[in-house]
């Protein structure tokens, strides 16, 4: 609650008028008097239904499982400081980050070590499972609002950080030039986005997700949660044969090459497997693509590769 009392949220009405605490429900637009709700200390600047419910659904079940502090692995820590070139030592103190679509926390947790003001959002209720992981940072706000509304003003964050968010929006352009608006001259953007090649379409995920993606997410919960366990050995036995590219064959993901356990395994298993197939864009780009939304916007320092999630992107906005 206290940025909110600092006034640093802007209105997404108006555009124009900052944000203040009208009681311990409600913040207020000064100019245009718009209301917005606190629910659990966490303001909200969205409907409670939107097309993210299936990501706020399955990150309030599995609320810590990819968390690197209940793994005891450094899984999100070694994606954020392969993309950042942070470390243990990195102190961002007295700097403003924006992370948008965390999620249950996994990279939220990581962020924070770095003494950033960070401020973390989510379209979804995940963000009260990130509130409840995270909550004993001090340097932390939460919110809950659309990565294309996000309410603050533009050129205000010195670092903007999303990892595996743009291709489940409508339009990751948008998203992309959304997020590049709130990051001031001379700061810092880390993207990364599912990539696309020739053959990304041949891939079973995608041959099936027209369907899946119908299915209720809790009647596709069930029958993710009853299956996957069922191929997991089968989906061992083609990466034993074909390596990382078996997932492409088999109709779910799996991780026993990261050294889980079998319970761990099977959580992750589950967890990967229904967000395969439930959410409503899945928008994979090539890394022309991307690339081409850097030099567009005039960006310098750009560099995009291939990462193991797919196309990785930074750059510094002049």
């Amino acid at each position: 609650m206290k940025y909110l009392e600092q006034n640093l949220f802007s209105c997404i009405n108006c555009n124009v008028g900052k944000l203040i605490v009208k009681d311990e429900i409600h913040v207020k637009c000064e100019n245009c008097k718009k209301n917005y709700s606190i629910i659990n200390s966490i303001p909200r600047f969205v409907d409670k239904n939107n097309y993210s419910n299936s990501f706020g659904y399955q990150w309030n079940i599995f609320d810590k499982t990819q968390l690197d502090s209940y793994t005891k692995k450094n899984i999100s820590r070694s994606r954020v400081y392969e993309i950042t070139k942070f470390n243990k030592n990195t102190d961002l103190s007295n700097k403003n980050m924006l992370e948008a679509g965390s999620g249950a926390g996994r990279f939220t947790e990581i962020l924070a070590e770095t003494k950033v003001n960070l401020f973390t959002f989510d379209f979804s209720n995940a963000i009260e499972a990130n509130k409840l992981n995270n909550s004993g940072f001090q340097n932390i706000t939460f919110f809950q609002a659309d990565i294309l509304e996000i309410p603050f003003k533009d050129n205000y964050f010195d670092y903007v950080f999303c990892l595996g968010v743009i291709q489940h929006t409508q339009h990751p352009e948008e998203t992309f030039n959304s997020l590049v608006r709130k990051l001031k001259p001379g700061g810092t953007i880390y993207i990364d986005i599912y990539s696309k090649k020739w053959h990304t379409y041949l891939w079973l995920k995608y041959i099936l997700r027209p369907i899946t993606k119908r299915i209720p997410r809790e009647m596709l919960f069930t029958i993710v949660k009853k299956l996957t366990p069922l191929f997991i050995p089968y989906t061992k036995f083609l990466k034993l044969i074909f390596g990382r590219k078996a997932h492409r064959l088999s109709p779910i993901v799996e991780y026993s090459d990261l050294g889980f356990d079998s319970k761990l395994n099977i959580e992750w298993s589950i967890l990967d497997t229904f967000d395969m197939y439930s959410p409503q864009y899945d928008q994979p780009q090539s890394l022309s693509e991307v690339k081409r939304w850097f030099t567009n916007l005039g960006f310098k320092n750009i560099n995009i590769k291939y990462g193991p999630n797919g196309v990785v992107g930074s750059a510094i906005k002049k």
